[in-house]
């Protein structure tokens, strides 16, 4: 599979499946997921998530910036027909206002004052390393970026 098909069918399935599972690594050392809704995916792969800066998710980013992101897509109606997507990557937390603007969404108003709110960050991924799979492209095919 020749790497813009990767991404492509990737894009793909975070477009059908926006709602991703983030994972950190907790003080203890052990993984912590929880889901995220992804904001945006740029033209680099760089992944974005809106959330709150006082979560412990923010303290384990800085602790480890290693995490790993993962949507699947799944036809509840034929289990056969699935698509799944990892990407590890490096995680920074970013403040940046023009960022925070581009980003805000109306269903972010549930957890915020606004854009202006000082809780209010961008988790911004920067990827690593890309897997797919599906039903059909078994094993799963990886994609490295370079750094």
């Amino acid at each position: 599979m020749e790497e813009n098909n990767l991404l492509a069918m990737s894009r793909e399935v975070i477009s059908k499946y926006p709602v991703a599972d983030l994972a950190t690594v907790d003080a203890e050392g052990y993984p912590h997921v929880r889901p995220m809704y992804t904001m945006r995916v740029d033209d680099d792969f760089n992944v974005y998530f809106a959330t709150s800066k006082v979560l412990p998710k923010i303290q384990e980013i800085e602790a480890d910036h290693q995490v790993a992101v993962s949507w699947t897509a799944m036809n509840p109606g034929d289990m056969t027909d699935w698509q799944h997507v990892m990407l590890k990557g490096i995680a920074n937390v970013s403040d940046d206002q023009k960022l925070k603007n581009e980003l805000w969404s109306d269903m972010l108003g549930k957890y915020f004052q606004g854009k202006d709110d000082p809780n209010y960050v961008i988790i911004v991924i920067q990827p690593v390393e890309l897997l797919y799979t599906d039903e059909k492209h078994y094993p799963t095919k990886h994609l490295k970026f370079e750094q």
